[in-house]
């Protein structure tokens, strides 16, 4: 009896990692038309203007990505490191998903921190400043004076100039407050939800007076309001979820829920630090 039990638990354990296994391979299966991006992909796409329906996306690690648009370079709560232990590289680049001012001294460079919790903001980016010649700061808080510096303390600022256009909405976490930014620029509607969690109905009704449909937004992994409204409201082409923590080798949540809201869009989930994705609006019309 103790033999026929053995035997009959080594089968099904023999079947489970076949199971794991190609859940896992169907993961990776997703991501097989992406690039992981190199130095040399860097440089040459960072020196040329894409189409304005077009984009480059790169993970940056937890909720972190950066945008480049035909004209300029968007950067969203980006941090070195946090709970996760990060060896910073010898070479920082877009790249390995770090950001070397010297790489991107020479672009039209913005950018966005949600809110002042250690796993969104961190203040090495105010020394990029030194390094920039052309860098705008968006805060969801009030953090810092001066031309360079936009306090998006709401509620629901707006900020317009003729290069860039910036819509938040709030929230209020353990009375940290937050924002979440929807972004126009280069005939390219983007948002970015970071820790977003206010009053869903009239906040989304807010945006939607600016923005028919989004080419793409960014949002923390799950299948909750504050995430799955904008996408049922503006409909994005592609999803890029986030607050991994370093475990960008889980299965996403978005992946597995959005099939059953039937809301026609695609979630690309980064394998790593530096992922690369682009998008081109003619791919989705």
């Amino acid at each position: 009896m103790y033999k026929s039990t053995s035997i009959l638990i080594a089968i099904l354990a023999f079947f489970s990692t076949i199971a794991i296994c190609d859940s896992t391979k169907t993961i990776q299966a997703q991501q097989t038309q992406e690039e992981i991006s190199s130095d040399a992909d860097i440089s040459s796409i960072l020196k040329s203007e894409s189409g304005a329906d077009q984009a480059y996306i790169w993970y940056l690690f937890h909720c972190g990505y950066a945008v480049k648009t035909k004209t300029k370079l968007l950067i969203f709560d980006y941090v070195r490191r946090h709970w996760v232990r990060q060896d910073e590289p010898e070479h920082r680049s877009l790249s390995n998903g770090w950001i070397n001012p010297e790489e991107i001294k020479n672009l039209d460079v913005y950018v966005f921190v949600s809110h002042s919790h250690k796993d969104h903001y961190d203040s090495t980016i105010l020394g990029w400043q030194d390094t920039l010649n052309n860098i705008t700061y968006f805060f969801g808080w009030d953090e810092a004076e001066g031309s360079k510096y936009h306090n998006m303390v709401g509620p629901r600022e707006i900020f317009k100039e003729c290069k860039i256009e910036v819509y938040t909405i709030n929230s209020n976490q353990n009375k940290i407050p937050e924002v979440a930014y929807l972004v126009k620029t280069d005939d390219l509607f983007i948002y970015h939800g970071g820790d977003y969690n206010g009053d869903i109905e009239s906040d989304f009704a807010f945006l939607a007076t600016f923005v028919d449909k989004l080419d793409f937004m960014m949002a923390n992994d799950g299948c909750v309001g504050q995430i799955t409204e904008p996408i049922r409201l503006f409909k994005p082409d592609l999803i890029f979820p986030g607050h991994f923590g370093g475990e960008e080798h889980k299965r996403r949540t978005l992946v597995d829920c959005l099939p059953e809201y039937n809301f026609g869009c695609e979630v690309k989930s980064p394998l790593k630090r530096g992922h690369m994705f682009s998008y081109n609006r003619g791919d989705y019309d």
